[in-house]
């Protein structure tokens, strides 16, 4: 790594396709965008993007560029990947991978912006405008917040705020009004900066960069460079194994973690990513985490809407098959990390439960039956309903009650199997009897356990005789 007065800046980097498009083509030929837009069948909004560097190439747009500019696809989907191995310059996005990274530097600097915006996107993306700028220094060693900046910055091109953007941010117009502009607040923030060499760029998704450097640009100022740059963002999508699309305040929620002032500010966003961050880089934690325990979404005993929605956000991922999990387990994987990540105790969670020390090792060991009094502690404890508590120690009572009636189950099956030749007749009788055995079994448990699962077992009963079936024929 180079320094620049204190200052990180990057390697060398390899061109983004956008900027090759802009710099070879667009600027030398005088074409505009519009017209260009057209040429290539994408929007306005598309091809300002991709020039700008704040969308990837796709294999569509790559054939359109070879067709209108020359080079083959593959060229030009070659220097995407060249400019985004660059881009995470092979940072593995694991929690050890994170921590090896970290111990590579000083300091994490965790950096968010707003900008000028508007409802509708008539404001064009190179035109918006940086409005505030927020950051925070994390020490790499002991992962404490050891300073902040904020400042609000007064835009140049579009200096009314829409009505959105107001809303959206909080940011009233008499306060950008009254601010510096952006040449006045970088040269601030890089002269707060130069106290802490040697740090990672850190922000929640990619784009916080993206505007920075059009706001250089625009004010003919050398960009803020640094050797690697971490993705929040990506790095929680990875360890939590969930989808990437999820928002900072919702990746807040879902780890129970109060949000440290109000959504859509800088300084504000720049603390809650770097409280996410500092969980990320907890091995413990992490390692839980990343288990990417799996819920069945029958013990989710929240609606279909509520389960639907979190399911969809990637938060629940329901499992191909029906496994019961111990009320125990879900609690050691799913919320005891977080709630020694947020600094509750042992002794905490054991006074909370109104347990001695013996019975919480009972419980964790899976010793414990959950009743109607103990589950209303537990949701109190960890904010998932008593309900979800009950309904997977009744599933887990099915499983271990009816895991005899299976196994006699299969020995009848096992026994038809010798009783009857392969005649047509004898085939479908013996089919019957099997169905009129698991149907059996299957009435019990559904009259005195609630759940119903009668057409996947069936089925997995008729394939079970289907292949024995097809053992029989091919000996023959």
């Amino acid at each position: 790594m180079s320094t620049n007065d204190g200052v990180n800046v990057r390697m060398i980097k390899p061109p983004h396709p956008g900027e090759t498009l802009k710099e070879l083509y667009l600027d030398p030929l005088g074409l505009d965008i519009e017209n260009t837009a057209n040429k290539l069948g994408v929007s306005s909004t598309h091809l300002k993007e991709f020039l700008n560097g704040s969308r990837g190439i796709t294999n569509s747009l790559a054939a359109k560029l070879a067709d209108a500019f020359g080079g083959s696809a593959q060229s030009w989907l070659n220097q995407q990947k060249q400019y985004d191995d660059w881009q995470s310059n092979r940072i593995e996005y694991t929690a050890s991978g994170l921590n090896a990274l970290r111990y590579q530097y000083q300091y994490m600097l965790v950096i968010d912006v707003e900008h000028t915006c508007d409802a509708n996107n008539v404001i064009p993306v190179d035109e918006r405008e940086l409005i505030e700028l927020g950051a925070v220094i994390l020490c790499c060693k002991t992962l404490k917040v050891e300073a902040a900046f904020s400042s609000l910055i007064k835009p140049v091109e579009h200096p009314i705020l829409t009505d959105f953007c107001v809303s959206l941010t909080g940011i009233q117009q008499e306060k950008v009004q009254q601010a510096d502009i952006f040449p006045v607040v970088f040269n601030r923030f890089l002269a707060w900066l130069r106290n802490y060499p040697r740090y990672l760029f850190c922000s929640w998704g990619a784009y916080d960069r993206v505007q920075l450097e059009l706001d250089c640009k625009r004010h003919c100022i050398a960009e803020l460079h640094c050797e690697q740059e971490l993705n929040i963002k990506k790095a929680f999508a990875k360890i939590m194994k969930i989808k990437p699309r999820i928002g900072l305040k919702r990746a807040m929620e879902w780890l129970k973690l109060a949000y440290d002032g109000e959504h859509h500010r800088a300084l504000s966003d720049a603390k809650n990513a770097a409280k996410i961050l500092n969980l990320l880089l907890q091995p413990e934690l992490s390692e839980t985490m990343s288990k990417n325990m799996r819920l069945d979404i029958d013990a989710l005993v929240e609606g279909e809407e509520h389960i639907k929605e979190l399911s969809s956000a990637g938060f629940v991922n329901v499992s191909s098959e029906k496994k019961a999990l111990h009320p125990a387990n879900c609690f050691k994987q799913f919320y005891l990390p977080k709630l020694k990540a947020i600094g509750v105790s042992s002794e905490d969670i054991i006074a909370r439960l109104g347990i001695s020390k013996d019975q919480y090792c009972d419980f964790l060991t899976g010793k414990v039956v959950i009743t109607n009094s103990f589950a209303k502690k537990l949701a109190a404890l960890t904010g998932m309903r008593a309900e979800f508590w009950l309904r997977a120690q009744v599933k887990l009572n099915v499983v271990t009650e009816d895991k005899g009636a299976a196994l006699n189950l299969k020995a009848e099956s096992d026994e038809l199997f010798k009783q009857f030749d392969n005649s047509e007749l004898q085939e479908k009788l013996k089919i019957s009897k099997i169905a009129g055995a698991a149907k059996g079994i299957l009435s019990h448990i559904k009259a005195n356990h609630s759940i119903s699962d009668e057409e996947s077992i069936l089925q997995a009963i008729e394939r079970a005789v289907e292949d024995k079936n097809s053992s029989k024929n091919d000996k023959s």
